[in-house]
């Protein structure tokens, strides 16, 4: 159970966001009040007022951000996009929810039926974890703000990697200490002969995708040398003196997963051309929004990766397996409602024990292929934007960093067919990848000069 801090966390956030916004820009109080929010307050700690939605972590810093930005910095965020294919996405996306519960009025097994009370929460819940987007999409427009938003998972990836060497020798034990409990299953965290680092976070594996997006967001101002470590020899010297510790890091927090992204974004931003960048990015979210109909059509090659698992480790091979498996009888229950879903309280399983791993195919049971496509069309568009607006970009312009961008958003979410690590700073991310791409395709429609 949350001790009295935890509880107390959730209520002084707000005011250290206020305090934020007075002091700093829009976009960089907003990040310290997403991500911030999401690297140091409890986790499974909220309150449940009547009517209104649950107020935990993500919601409580999401909200804040957003009143900040209107009350403090005079900024109107739009509360839906204004145009592009985003804006349908997020009107349907917000719509689904009414369609699955319509759905899903009559009990299954022993699951609940839905109401049509469950429908407005569930609208509610979905425009509120979406409000990182729209605030990512409205405050990042120019060539500095990507900068910034880069920088700042550098900054907080520094920050966040001390409690995790931590950890990483005493055991996840901060959650417990600060706010009373532990967050998740404790077996889970032990890999290797050793620990993965929860800190204040769900579980290890996010813990690690978000240092490994803090390691991605390194790897790529190094390369393009005009973000935070600049062009000079002794600066840049720094960044890959920087590079090779978040490497390292990545390796001790012992997840295979994140190690790959980084692996992979490494080679591919270091070695390759830009051609070749662009590419790897537009390949990567096309596999992960064709996913579902790969697996539907079985063609995906589920039994090759876990082939390639059992060389690195047998029990990653099992693991990989485990997921594998469960996904396959979530896959078959989700078809029996494909287009709009089974709903909530549990009805995606087709019975208890079934484990939900990866995002995608509990978005799929969930909300089924309609609110996968709406949701997962968000990144995608990003992605594929800002590849086209790289194109047009020169380097002094930041063509490159974009490219670099789009293809951490897609390795982020490639992340998503595995586990289930989207929150509120992975939105804000994305928000700020199609923001940036929005604002360059702008600029050359209208023939001005590139911000």
């Amino acid at each position: 159970m949350p001790n009295a801090f935890a509880y107390l966390m959730l209520i002084i956030w707000p005011v250290i966001s206020i305090l934020l916004f007075k002091r700093l820009t829009a976009l960089k109080a907003t990040l310290w009040t997403v991500v911030g929010g999401y690297m140091f307050l409890p986790e499974e700690t909220f309150f449940n007022p009547p009517v209104l939605p649950t107020l935990d972590k993500q919601s409580v810093a999401a909200l804040t951000a957003l009143a900040c930005c209107y009350k403090i910095s005079n900024i109107r965020v739009p509360l839906i996009p204004k145009g592009g294919s985003e804006r349908w996405m997020i009107i349907i996306l917000l719509l689904t929810p009414l369609a699955t519960t319509l759905n899903n009025l009559e009990p299954y097994r022993h699951y609940s039926a839905m109401s049509y009370y469950d429908a407005g929460a569930f609208i509610m819940l979905s425009y509120i974890g979406l409000i990182p987007f729209f605030l990512g999409l409205h405050l990042v427009r120019t060539h500095q703000d990507m900068l910034v938003v880069l920088k700042w998972f550098v900054v907080a990836g520094l920050i966040y990697s001390l409690p995790a060497l931590f950890e990483v020798r005493m055991s996840p034990q901060l959650h417990s200490n600060v706010y009373g409990f532990f967050p998740h299953e404790w077996r889970q965290q032990i890999r290797f002969g050793g620990f993965r680092p929860v800190i204040f976070m769900q579980h290890g594996l996010v813990v690690a995708v978000f240092l490994a997006t803090a390691t991605m967001a390194a790897i790529a101002l190094w390369k393009d040398q005009q973000g935070f470590f600049g062009d000079s020899k002794k600066t840049r010297k720094f960044g890959i003196f920087a590079v090779l510790y978040f490497l390292a890091v990545m390796i001790l927090c012992k997840s295979v997963g994140s190690i790959f992204y980084c692996i992979v974004f490494f080679l591919t931003v270091a070695l390759a051309p830009l051609t070749i960048t662009r590419l790897a990015a537009f390949t990567i979210i096309g596999v992960v929004i064709t996913y579902p109909l790969s697996s539907l059509l079985k063609v995906f090659p589920h039994e090759q990766l876990v082939d390639m698992a059992s060389k690195v480790s047998e029990l990653r091979a099992e693991s990989l397996q485990f997921r594998f498996t469960n996904e396959e009888l979530l896959l078959d229950h989700a078809k029996e409602k494909l287009l709009f879903g089974w709903g909530l309280w549990g009805r995606n399983r087709p019975f208890v024990g079934v484990v939900t791993d990866g995002y995608w195919i509990l978005t799929l049971g969930t909300v089924g292929l309609v609110g996968f496509i709406s949701q997962f069309g968000l990144p995608t568009a990003g992605v594929l934007r800002a590849i086209k607006a790289g194109r047009k970009l020169k380097k002094s312009e930041g063509g490159r960093s974009l490219t670099f961008y789009a293809l951490i958003v897609a390795l982020v979410m490639v992340d998503q067919i595995v586990n289930s690590s989207i929150s509120s700073w992975i939105w804000l991310l994305i928000g700020g990848l199609m923001g940036r791409a929005n604002y360059v395709l702008q600029v050359q429609t209208n023939k001005q000069p590139f911000g």
